[in-house]
């Protein structure tokens, strides 16, 4: 199980390539939110789950679940090249303060570090549109509905007449997980996987 990006990302191209040097392996992939996959590897319910954890907002993740870090990734600000911030090569949330954004729902991850994004300014981000997933967010974008925080791990290629900009202070960045239970650390197919997930 993962998050939608890292399906794209990650997990698409790992599980092709499982399933070329391992064809006794049997794999379902499913799509969740990273606390549901926390949840299922911890129950029982999936093997192996790979979650995100953005900055310092927690997941947290039971003590007989082993993890391991796989890929780094950063998120970076979409706008229209007709924006008033197109030509920095940074932008800051204080730049950013005024801006009407394209957002996750409320209660997701990328939702809540977009928020925590903002703490420094004593403000919250005005968010004028959301939706689940990004190829959404690129297209609103697009059509001058607002900018959007955009993780690079899984991103469509970035419609014409738009740029992404790099956020400092502080930088979006997200730790990418495999996480599988203890007793199962054993497993020829969990080991598989996480060694595949981390190469």
């Amino acid at each position: 199980v993962g998050f939608s990006t890292a399906m794209r990302g990650i997990i698409g191209p790992v599980a092709a390539s499982l399933m070329t040097t391992h064809p006794g392996l049997r794999l379902r992939l499913a799509e969740v939110e990273p606390w549901q996959a926390v949840d299922q590897v911890a129950a029982g319910q999936a093997d192996v789950a790979v979650v995100h954890r953005w900055g310092d907002v927690p997941i947290a993740i039971p003590d007989h679940v082993e993890r391991r870090t796989v890929h780094r990734d950063e998120a970076e600000v979409v706008l229209r090249t007709d924006h008033r911030l197109a030509r920095r090569r940074t932008v800051s949330p204080a730049d950013l303060a005024d801006e009407r954004w394209i957002a996750t729902p409320e209660g997701t991850i990328c939702r809540q570090w977009l928020s925590r994004m903002y703490a420094g300014t004593g403000r919250l981000p005005q968010i004028e549109h959301t939706s689940m997933e990004f190829d959404s967010h690129l297209a609103m974008v697009s059509a001058g509905l607002g900018i959007a925080l955009v993780p690079r791990l899984g991103r469509a290629p970035l419609p014409a007449g738009t740029k992404a900009i790099r956020v400092t202070d502080p930088v979006p960045e997200r730790e990418v997980m495999a996480l599988w239970r203890r007793s199962q650390g054993r497993s020829p197919a969990v080991q598989a996987i996480v060694a595949a997930l981390g190469s």
